[in-house]
């Protein structure tokens, strides 16, 4: 798995190392810290936050990250795909992206927690049909 270099202070690519990383340990999932130009499934792609919400408290308080994090499960044409994306958005096992996700990213950040799974369906990535999902992820730190 790729890593981001890091600057100094800079939060936000601790918080999308400390996310790749913890994907890093569901067997079997190839994870990407940025967009690749081709990938072999089951992917994981850790996206830049859509929004950050600043100062939650007073005095430069933490900061809440909401990423994305692309799953791209298997090959859209096949009937085992299906299962195959099933066993990634169950909310344990070992395969969960949430069980994987929700706590403090080996102590990265105060919270991270998966909110939702939205968008599941087909995917075109880089000319190639996929199933996947989108897994939102609030992050606290």
């Amino acid at each position: 798995m790729p890593v981001l270099p890091a600057l100094a202070a800079d939060e936000l690519v601790d918080i999308l190392n400390a996310v790749a990383a913890r994907l890093d340990t569901i067997t079997g999932l190839r994870v990407f810290d940025h967009v690749p130009s081709a990938l072999e499934p089951p992917a994981a792609v850790v996206q830049l936050p859509k929004d950050i919400d600043f100062d939650l408290t007073a005095g430069r308080g933490g900061d809440t990250y909401n990423l994305v994090v692309l799953l791209l499960a298997a090959k859209a044409d096949a009937r085992a795909a299906h299962l195959n994306l099933a066993k990634y958005l169950d909310a344990a096992g070992p395969t969960s992206i949430k069980e994987t996700l929700d706590g403090d990213l080996g102590g990265a950040v105060d919270t991270a927690r998966v909110t939702r799974v939205s968008n599941v369906g087909a995917y075109t990535f880089a000319g190639v049909d996929y199933i996947g999902a989108e897994f939102d992820i609030e992050v606290v730190a």
